[in-house]
């Protein structure tokens, strides 16, 4: 549940794209893996490992794109009116390196902020937790930051 100072939203989980067969959700969690699946298979070189996650809230669309680049970890955010927002897999195929995106997920960044009728924040950091993955992604409302 996500609170602000006028309203009160369920942001509800609407899926991960592409599929993940190792993924999972909890009431309050979503898990997803970002690995190549066979990592010295060469045909894998250039299996993506990012994934999407989509929730709605209110009448916005959250995609929240994360993801490996080489070394580091990415996470980026796109928010979009709930009655004209393009498919979870549109937004993930436009961060491809042939896409408009692909600048995004190349320049690595772990934090990322966007703004859409309210203001969010998106952190992903390395865990020191293995039960919970290697890394956490937190999203934040603008008075959680």
């Amino acid at each position: 549940m996500l609170s602000g100072d006028c309203y009160d939203d369920h942001l509800e989980f609407q899926g991960i794209f592409p599929p993940d067969p190792f993924g999972r959700i909890t009431q309050d969690m979503a898990y997803a893996t970002v690995f190549r699946p066979h990592p010295d298979d060469l045909k894998e070189c250039s299996h993506p490992t990012f994934r999407l996650l989509t929730y709605q809230w209110g009448f916005s669309v959250l995609h929240i794109a994360f993801g490996l680049q080489g070394s580091s970890v990415w996470t980026d955010l796109v928010v979009q009116d709930s009655y004209f927002n393009d498919t979870s897999e549109y937004v993930w195929k436009s961060y491809l390196d042939s896409g408009p995106r692909a600048g995004k997920r190349l320049k690595g960044e772990g934090f990322v902020e966007a703004e859409f009728m309210d203001s969010y924040g998106i952190e992903i950091k390395r865990t020191k937790n293995l039960q919970l993955g290697d890394y956490s992604l937190r999203m934040y409302l603008e008075d959680d930051w």
